[in-house]
């Protein structure tokens, strides 16, 4: 797709699956267009994810949570229960493993602890999907 500007004319990448344009699926885009259709059309993934991909999933699933109105304790169990669901990675021992797993609770319970008082932001909706057309 070319897009006219004032100032000039831009190409603007397009996804061959029109796809959802994500943070992930741009970044795989960017970096190799063979590795994003492995990745994000025909789906092939990593057996296990990195830990910033795993630590951070399950810090939004806790802070989702509890924005969500859930009480801090349940949402950290919450998430407590998905890291027990989940397999420890090979590459980790299985004390590693728990002492990640006590490190998200701590981010978790850490931010509830910052920002349980803060009455300038309410939450209206936590990882909202939307659906937006960029320049057709």
């Amino acid at each position: 797709m070319t897009v006219a500007t004032e100032e000039k004319t831009v190409s603007l990448p397009q996804f061959p699956d029109d796809g959802i344009l994500t943070h992930s699926s741009t970044k795989e885009w960017n970096a190799c267009r063979r590795r994003y259709y492995f990745s994000q059309v025909l789906g092939i993934r990593r057996a296990y994810d990195t830990e910033p991909l795993r630590v951070g999933g399950m810090w939004h699933t806790g802070v989702g949570a509890y924005e969500s109105g859930m009480p801090i304790d349940e949402a950290v169990a919450m998430v407590r229960q998905a890291y027990a669901d989940q397999e420890c990675p090979p590459y980790l021992t299985p004390e590693e493993y728990q002492v990640e797993e006590e490190k998200v609770a701590e981010m978790i319970r850490g931010h509830h602890h910052r920002w349980k008082d803060d009455q300038i932001l309410t939450s209206i909706a936590v990882e909202q999907y939307f659906r937006l057309q960029i320049g057709r």
